[in-house]
């Protein structure tokens, strides 16, 4: 259950999902796998995996034992006031409230200090940024705690922490956590590593190929716009991305276009370590992050000393390198760690536990299922 702003995802086609899972995984899978902290046998991490004697089913694995793999998922908007039962309203309110409160200055925070981090740096930020556990760290940081897991921090984010705080005294969040913000920090380091992997694989070929068409198009002020985009479509991105790079047919070109061109494009593709391909910025997003960059300083250059000039084509738009931060209340997800925090019941383990707990605290009849006689029930 989503309680708060309404944050939209781009749509994605099932194949480039499947691709950036696929990358994620190799690269999770090539770290050390300990032992398991629940049967401790070698080979996997928890009990959520299929290979634990202890195994706790995961909600798929459930729906797929009693509905089998052709179900179909829907979404429900439904107002607080009908899903929640009246004795738990004024509670889960306070602390979704409370919630939403402390994650919109957490967040704000965490943002603006790894964007400092990550702009400053000479080299390309560290691959943690882009993982869950940097950022819980960064949020222990951020309030002023210990930081528990000390793996995802690299040398020098100690050091800029110290220097941001110089320069912005209000950077360490002083206010009080509130009750249940365990769970909810966890999964909303999630979100904002995802986010910043997606400023980098959404973003890069659109932006490099908007950068070249405008440094083609200025410098060949004779070929025909649309002759300019087959160059960068076809030769100079692919160049730059490290790819298969071949001429166009059209425009005619000579040996001296494709040298110019060849020198224009140089310094970018010497800023990419890899074929941009969307496997390899979904594993190692930091390898792209050089390349915007200078896209970005030359852009910014352009406005500065081209504004007004209406002899020449206009840059492309200005863009934020990272994820700007906002201070819109975010969204909090009520899984079943936060529910059981935020009404300080038991944590539950399983699913079918799990899906006691939500109709302890929700009613579920308002959705209507029963009018199609489907019976809202827990399976003992």
């Amino acid at each position: 259950m989503i309680v708060g702003g309404n944050n939209k995802k781009r749509k994605q086609s099932f194949e480039v999902k499947q691709q950036k899972k696929a990358a994620k995984r190799r690269a999770n899978d090539s770290d050390v796998v300990p032992n398991c902290k629940s049967c401790h046998q070698p080979g996997h991490k928890s009990s959520r995996s299929p290979l634990c004697r202890n195994h706790n089913p995961s909600k798929a694995e459930v729906l797929y034992d009693n509905l089998g793999g052709g179900y179909t998922c829907f979404t429900r908007k439904v107002s607080f006031e009908d899903i929640v039962k009246p004795e738990h309203r004024p509670l889960l309110k306070q602390r979704v409230t409370e919630a939403c409160a402390f994650m919109e200055q957490l967040k704000l925070h965490m943002c603006l200090f790894v964007n400092y981090y990550c702009i400053n740096r000479r080299d390309a930020p560290p691959s943690a940024v882009f993982k869950q556990n940097f950022w819980y760290s960064v949020s222990q940081m951020i309030m002023g705690k210990r930081i528990t897991t000390s793996a995802q921090i690299p040398n020098d984010l100690l050091p800029a922490w110290d220097a941001f705080r110089r320069i912005h005294p209000n950077a360490l969040l002083r206010r009080g956590m509130p009750t249940g913000m365990v769970s909810c920090i966890s999964e909303e380091c999630v979100i904002i590593a995802t986010c910043f992997t997606n400023a980098i694989v959404e973003e890069f070929e659109k932006r490099v190929k908007s950068f070249l068409y405008f440094i083609l198009q200025n410098r060949f002020v004779l070929i025909q716009p649309k002759d300019i985009h087959a160059v960068v479509d076809k030769f100079a991105y692919p160049y730059v991305g490290r790819g298969f790079a071949e001429w166009p047919s059209k425009p005619f070109v000579n040996d001296d276009f494709k040298a110019t061109v060849k020198r224009m494009c140089t310094p970018l593709q010497s800023l990419v370590v890899s074929p941009a391909t969307l496997e390899n910025m979904s594993a190692n997003p930091q390898d792209y992050f050089l390349c915007l960059k200078q896209v970005s300083v030359a852009i910014e250059e352009q406005h500065s000393n081209h504004a007004m000039d209406v002899r020449r084509v206009p840059p492309p738009r200005a863009f934020a390198l990272l994820p700007t931060p906002t201070i819109r209340w975010p969204t909090v997800s009520l899984s079943c760690d936060a529910i059981s925090s935020f009404m300080r019941k038991p944590r539950r383990r399983g699913y079918n536990q799990q899906l006691q707990l939500y109709y302890d605290i929700f009613d579920f009849s308002k959705l209507g299922f029963e009018r199609y006689g489907i019976k809202c029930r827990i399976q003992k």
